[in-house]
């Protein structure tokens, strides 16, 4: 090409005419290697990076043979369409695959073809970076990596799609997919395994046809990162957040989907005012679009409720109890009070919490009820450490209060407090979480003293 001697490529049709009556190919071309990519109607490379870096917008690049990019994550700013023609693709070096393997950005479009038998991917794939947007279509294939999520929109991005057909994606030991920017992001007949399947934080999602997620991780908490979070077990993580991080648009799950989890929940679903979890809530258009043939709100969603707001004393939940709760609590009022949901702070459990409330319900003639936070009372007890100083000392004892929360104290005569030894039989603060709502002057949790008499 201009006389510059390209010594790894050679013409197919040269190739195609060198017999073995002359000699073999390693005989005659000594550097001889053969074609890893070529670009569709053009010319072939010994390399995909060296295909990628030649191919222009709207180019087709197809898999010669296994392939690997060069790391770090290989960035690619262009509109491709690759085609794994049955052939693998990994990052260089990764025998353990757990490689960042490339990122598309620009706002452009990353197609990946693996309809072919045997198409394969080792390897995380970004979509945008924290200043570019970007587009992956998959079409086919396998997917895994481990100790990554094998997709990763990056969650300052707010027109960065993924779409996914026909595809089964792995990742070993994070969430399948991570679906952190907002854009148009769609599944369809996909099988998704992780120890959280799919993650998603912003943008719309609708998943359809025969597309299975399975979560396969321990239970734990959506973590409070800005960019993701750490595995829950969930099939499928909804957590809603306001800017700077997009906030979701709407979930669209079809009859067909099957979700499952090992460990968690189907669907685990976070709902966020200024990235302050509340976990009581879910979105009306994620609720709106989950079906009876894929689970009952009761199955998928074991803590649904717009719930009351303790800090908030107009706040209230509407509750119709069915004929099964008002047998099962004894009451329509009682069965309403059970029913009803109290947000609950970051990392307690919401039923936990709410046995520190006092409910009320009211009916309101059509069977429904209103039901409202009437009080406090101390449903929780817990043991902490106490010495004499604290027994003795008129001031309140040294326990630690995070900040915002609140107590109140108690004397227990039962535990025989003295003119003398005031302190002695006194529970104090907790450290357990209890919002003080606003403009109430009242309630607290009991926390009892591990001595039960302090005589020094």
């Amino acid at each position: 090409s201009g006389c510059t001697r390209q010594t790894k490529f050679v013409p197919a049709a040269v190739k195609a005419n060198i017999t073995e009556a002359v000699a073999t190919e390693a005989d005659v071309f000594d550097d001889y290697v053969d074609p890893v990519a070529q670009i569709e109607g053009g010319d072939s490379y010994t390399t995909l990076a060296a295909a990628l870096g030649a191919a222009v917008d709207g180019d087709t690049v197809t898999l010669l043979a296994d392939a690997t990019l060069p790391q770090p994550m290989y960035t690619l700013s262009k509109a491709i369409t690759l085609n794994l023609n049955g052939k693998t693709l990994s990052a260089e070096g990764d025998t353990a695959k757990t490689a960042k393997l490339l990122e598309v950005v620009g706002g452009k479009t990353l197609t990946v073809v693996g309809t072919t038998a045997g198409s394969t991917v080792y390897g995380r794939i970004n979509v945008g970076n924290a200043s570019q947007e970007g587009n992956l279509t998959i079409q086919g294939g396998y997917y895994e990596v481990g100790a990554q999520t094998v997709v990763h929109v990056n969650g300052n991005r707010t027109n960065s799609s993924v779409s996914i057909t026909g595809a089964t994606i792995v990742s070993t030991a994070d969430n399948g997919i991570q679906l952190n920017g907002a854009g148009t992001h769609t599944i369809a007949d996909t099988s998704i395994t992780g120890a959280t399947a799919v993650y998603l934080k912003a943008g719309s999602l609708a998943i359809s046809g025969a597309t299975t997620l399975t979560a396969t991780g321990a239970k734990g908490p959506v973590t409070e990162y800005n960019n993701g979070s750490d595995p829950t077990g969930d099939a499928l993580v909804i957590d809603n957040c306001t800017p700077p991080y997009q906030q979701i648009t709407g979930v669209t799950i079809a009859s067909t989907v099957t979700l499952v989890s090992a460990n968690a929940s189907a669907i685990n679903v976070n709902a966020r005012s200024g990235c302050t979890r509340q976990t009581k809530f879910v979105p009306a258009a994620v609720k709106a679009n989950i079906t009876e043939a894929v689970a009952t709100e009761a199955d998928v969603f074991d803590d649904y409720s717009a719930g009351i707001d303790p800090t908030d004393p107009t706040s209230t939940q509407e509750v119709t109890p069915t004929a099964e709760d008002i047998e099962t609590y004894g009451s329509a009022e009682a069965a309403a009070i059970a029913k009803a949901e109290v947000d609950a702070p970051i990392g307690v459990d919401a039923d936990v919490y709410k046995a520190n409330f006092t409910l009320k319900a009211t009916a309101n003639g059509d069977g429904s009820y209103t039901v409202t936070i009437d009080g406090f009372s101390p449903a929780m007890e817990a043991t902490v450490a106490a010495d004499a100083a604290d027994a003795l000392d008129d001031e309140e004892p040294d326990v630690a209060v995070p900040a915002g929360l609140w107590y109140k104290i108690e004397t227990l005569d039962a535990l025989g407090g003295t003119d003398e030894n005031p302190k002695a039989g006194q529970s104090i603060g907790t450290p357990i979480p209890v919002t003080k709502p606003t403009g109430t002057t009242q309630g607290f949790i009991r926390v009892r003293l591990a001595t039960a008499e302090i005589t020094d």
